[in-house]
């Protein structure tokens, strides 16, 4: 102690930034900044490596690197930021050990941070695809390319000496008995962080995946204190943001200090990018275990920093906070926060946010308040908290009901559209009624109320599921895709019900519909909700929105429509398709490689213009196509559960379920007859989605290496097209003859890899089902390869234990489970004979990782997909029944 109080009162005064030199003040004050990077370059000088205060300078150098694009004051806090880095490295020695998490805290900033997304995605000229189209682009567009490449150049160079400084430090002694871990597992990734083609929504996945394999290192050994400073390490792993919020395991890397440090870093961009201070901000959460006690430890850190919070009186769902900030707050208040991770694994927890419009925060946000959060996370300041019986006497926290009003919104919208009359006639007959399943979650109730004010007989709906519960009836996902409901489906036929919908945690999502034969999906209800919105409902001038892995079938709709196709009165319908004559946004954005186009370059390039508008997935660009084109939308979607339509700005399960439930009123069938008829009209087009888990390796590999070499077919399919992002997706687009005498069969293929989990998501779409499972076993034939192939890689008994833990069975063979653990053996039986061991002792403690040690999140994924890891394992190494 007596160490860090002199080192305290000798450090230099900090801080010259990042406390009172924010943004727009950078540049407006460009000579006050390059003084006080001066100031900074001289306590670096003058300083030994042990006294430098390195959170503070961190602080300010992150700030001038990240906040400003004008290139003096960046050539500056480059140069600055080296030579602080380089002192780190070559004093690493001088820190004492209860300083090393806050080192690491500040060596992953500077080695995410650098590099800003702005200058990542300036436009190549010179691009493939721009080259292949003719687009012209003009002197002022080359110049800005020109000066965001050499910004680049400069940050990988910074990125090199954080990577140089990160060995460094877990070269230190404290590390000496997981050395060889550290050289096999994460030496690797430190490196892998300045690939060229790594961009920073890349690096946080990676700088995250170190600090996992840190965190399972602290099981390797029984060494307590190197035990203690692993998991230090872990507290200040890299908050990640996805779609528009934090989300990570409870008690793990979600844990109430981290949910502070989130929750300050909003009050900061409100405050400071924002200009929002002072004004209320509405908090709502979902039924899991302790959301409503983050949520309201939350709203205690907004009321200290002068914020008044509107708190949910119950778990409400996100359509419910979106109206409560358009409808009642009238776009007054700061935003909205949600405390819930969605449709994802019960042991996880999210912190969302809204903008005060209720549109899902974009990137330009979400970016701010994660770079906000780390660094207050590696600061570890005292963060303020409210009493809130006091500020409740204030007038500051007041308890809110959404439900009322929110339910009554709905109703009225849908009178509106005269869907009351449709709903009440079809709905009020006895055999017509189906099974609301709110799966434990907020949405439990809400339909039942919003047909209660349409005057809709309660009985019409079975509510399943609807109880309290915040474990979610032990469901290990709240997702309501085809997995998650096809158990139910005798409850279904028991009470004879046309159908059954379901929401996930927080009501955002409605995955698809259950009936009697089976599943549909929302591509296919995307495709028909269209349909019947600008057909049935006349809805016009609406534009139609789509993810990039959602089925082209929503096209297909749009392209006859508009043609006078599939309309009973052949006149063309009027539906603005702003991005038809352009190649897709997804294709030119800057981080995409064109990597292959068959040699009928229009044909293959006309295979990439569509009528809808198509984003990348995640609702924050949807909803800011809506924003873009200030259209309303006839339905806007996502394959994965969530759509929304009209100018609603986030997906909003409660409202689309009530819009599938009017489209099965209007056409008086079950969804799978729908969609058979449907078909009739616009073509029959088949869709499949596997979730895939794989070791972080083999997961980018299928990417890379497809992007690296691609083929000239798949599964007897011509390669029209290959593209992709390195570290993050590949597709195809392939063409083949017909199940007919007709055209040949286009079919399309993308592979991406989660940013969160050792997943991977494959997406296949197909004109013949025959070809589509054709090219789903090729693609798995070649995952699955990769599997195998890097079970050969594990230099250690723990590495192989986690590339077993890590992998899912569900789509494996058996004869690809008798090669996967025949090269598991392979692997083991070197590893025996390498440590001296008979192989059986290594089949046993590989054994024991994967049952009585296994991460508990882990565990919970695989009893999630049904499989039981440890006995797989068992069986097949043992020869046990």
């Amino acid at each position: 102690m007596e160490h860090f109080k002199e080192k305290e009162e000798s450090a230099p005064r900090t801080d010259r930034i990042y406390q009172n030199m924010r943004w727009q003040a950078l540049a407006e004050n460009k000579a006050v900044v390059l003084s006080k990077l001066d100031e900074i370059m001289t306590v670096i000088s003058i300083s030994r490596a042990g006294g430098l205060p390195v959170s503070e300078l961190t602080s300010d150098l992150i700030v001038a690197l990240t906040e400003t694009d004008d290139a003096e004051i960046l050539e500056v806090a480059n140069t600055v930021s080296r030579n602080f880095l380089e002192k780190l490295r070559d004093g690493i020695a001088e820190f004492p050990t209860g300083e090393i998490p806050v080192l690491f805290a500040s060596l992953q900033l500077f080695a995410v941070e650098p590099g800003q997304y702005g200058f990542e995605t300036t436009d190549n000229p010179d691009s493939e695809i721009n080259r292949i189209t003719g687009r012209e682009i003009g002197d002022s567009a080359r110049d800005l390319y020109g000066v965001a490449q050499r910004q680049l150049a400069s940050a990988r160079t910074l990125r090199a000496f954080a990577a140089s400084a990160l060995f460094a430090l877990f070269d230190r002694a404290e590390f000496s008995e997981i050395r060889d871990y550290m050289l096999d597992e994460v030496y690797p990734m430190i490196t892998a962080l300045n690939c060229d083609a790594r961009y920073r929504p890349f690096r946080t996945s990676l700088v995250a995946n170190i600090a996992d394999k840190l965190y399972r290192f602290a099981n390797r050994t029984s060494d307590l204190e190197l035990k203690e400073l692993l998991h230090a390490i872990f507290e200040k792993k890299y908050i990640k943001f996805g779609t528009s919020g934090f989300r990570a395991f409870v008690n793990k890397d979600f844990t109430q200090k981290r949910s502070d440090c989130v929750t300050e870093a909003m009050c900061n961009d409100l405050e400071i990018s924002q200009k929002k201070g002072g004004r209320p901000v509405v908090i709502t959460y979902d039924t899991r275990i302790g959301a409503r006690d983050f949520a309201l430890e939350s709203a205690r850190v907004f009321l200290s920093r002068g914020f008044s919070v509107r708190f949910a009186a119950e778990p409400s769902p996100t359509g419910a906070l979106v109206y409560w900030l358009r409808e009642v707050e009238r776009g007054e208040a700061a935003g909205g926060e949600n405390m819930t991770p969605s449709h994802n694994p019960l042991s996880t927890q999210g912190q969302r946010w809204s903008m005060e419009n209720g549109d899902v925060a974009p990137t330009s946000v979400t970016d701010r308040i994660e770079r906000e959060a780390n660094i207050i996370c590696m600061r570890a300041p005292e963060i303020g908290k409210y009493d809130l019986l006091q500020a409740q006497s204030e007038g500051r926290f007041e308890y809110i009901n959404m439900r009322d009003g929110y339910t009554t919104w709905v109703a009225v919208f849908l009178r509106s559209q005269e869907l009351d009359g449709l709903l009440r006639e079809f709905y009020s007959q006895p055999d017509h009624h189906f099974i609301h399943n709110a799966m434990n979650g907020v949405a439990r109730g809400y339909i039942a109320d919003i047909f209660e004010k349409l005057e809709i007989p309660p009985e019409s709906i079975f509510q399943m599921d609807s109880e309290e519960d915040e474990l979610l009836g032990l469901r290990f996902y709240a997702n309501p895709e085809k997995q998650w409901l096809l158990p139910t489906m005798d409850r279904l036929n028991r009470i004879g019900a046309l159908f059954e919908c379901a929401n996930d945690t927080d009501g955002d999502r409605c995955g698809g519909i259950l009936d009697s034969g089976g599943f549909t999906n929302l591509n296919k209800l995307l495709a028909m909700l269209c349909d019947f919105t600008i057909k049935r409902l006349g809805w016009k001038n609406h534009i139609v929105i789509r993810t990039g892995t959602t089925s082209t079938a929503l096209d297909d709709v749009v392209s006859a429509l508009k043609c006078g196709h599939g309309n009973e009165t052949d006149v063309d319908i009027d539906i603005p398709t702003p991005e038809w004559d352009q190649i897709n946004s997804l294709v030119r954005h800057p981080f995409y490689n064109l990597i292959r186009v068959s040699d009928e370059t229009e044909y293959a390039l006309s295979l990439q213009r569509f009528p809808c508008i198509v984003t990348e997935v995640g609702f924050k660009y949807i909803s800011a196509a809506i924003a873009k084109y200030d259209l309303p939308a006839a339905v806007a979607g996502e394959e994965s559960g969530g759509f929304t339509i009209k100018r609603f700005p986030d997906k909003d399960g409660i409202i689309g379920i009530c819009m599938i439930a009017s489209m099965i009123a209007w056409h008086e069938k079950p969804p799978g007859e729908i969609w058979r008829k449907h078909t009739e009209l616009y073509g029959k087009k088949f869709d499949e989605r596997l979730d895939i888990w794989a070791p972080n390796i083999p997961k980018e590999n299928i990417i890379n290496s497809w992007l690296d070499c691609p083929p000239e077919s798949i599964a007897g399919q011509k390669v029209l097209w290959a593209g992709g992002t390195y570290h993050d997706k590949v597709e195809f687009v392939l063409e083949g003859p017909g199940p007919g005498p007709g055209p040949d069969t286009i079919s399309r293929l993308l592979v991406r890899a989660s940013g969160t989990e050792e997943i991977n998501r494959i997406y296949i779409e197909s004109g013949d089902e025959t070809t589509l499972r054709a090219i789903m076993q090729v693609t798995l034939d070649r995952l699955n390869d990769l599997i195998i192939e890097d079970i050969g890689n594990a230099r250690s008994y723990h590495g192989l234990a986690d590339r077993i833990a890590s992998t899912g069975m569900t789509f494996m063979t058996e004869s690809d489970r008798n090669r996967y653990f025949a090269a598991v053996r392979k692997k083991m039986d070197v590893l025996a004979a390498r440590e001296h061991e008979s192989p059986i002792v290594i089949y046993r403690r590989v054994l024991r990782l994967l049952t009585l040690e296994m991460d508990r999140d882990v565990n919970v994924r695989h009893a999630a997909w049904g499989v039981d890891i440890g006995a797989e394992y068992y069986r097949r190494i043992f020869g046990a029944g």
